[in-house]
């Protein structure tokens, strides 16, 4: 038994060998093909963010019922889309059709923007 104990020592371990990976750029196999990198897709600002804890971490806009905003409106210009705009043909108008009583506005809209669901961005309460 002593001398099996012996042979299982003089072996290299799974982490003896250190080939080099295929898959990458940084100490890519010389022997194998190395295909072109591309980017799938595009990095936006949003990915970007951090939010958890760190330098980037910032709590100043943050209140017990979650993010703080202010109400704000939109004041804008309607934008119409581009073409040739098909309306109702020239039999289109019936003034026996119309219906008494029932106001349509196409005016512009002004208001107070609803609130956001709360989210959790942080642990929760212990």
């Amino acid at each position: 038994m002593a001398g099996k104990e012996g042979k299982y020592n003089q072996s290299p371990g799974p982490n003896a060998y250190s080939l080099p990976p295929l898959v990458g750029y940084k100490k890519h196999d010389i022997t194998k093909w190395k295909n072109p990198a591309y980017r799938i897709g595009f990095h936006t600002k949003e990915l970007q963010q951090h939010f958890g804890p760190g330098p980037a971490y910032r709590i100043d806009k943050m209140t017990r019922y979650g993010k703080a905003y202010f109400p704000s409106t939109r004041l804008g210009k309607r934008i119409t889309p581009i073409g040739k705009m098909i309306g109702p043909g020239p039999g289109a108008y019936n003034p026996d059709l119309k219906k008494v009583g029932k106001i349509k506005h196409n005016g512009p809209t002004f208001g107070v923007r609803p609130d956001p669901p709360l989210k959790s961005l942080g642990p929760g309460p212990s």
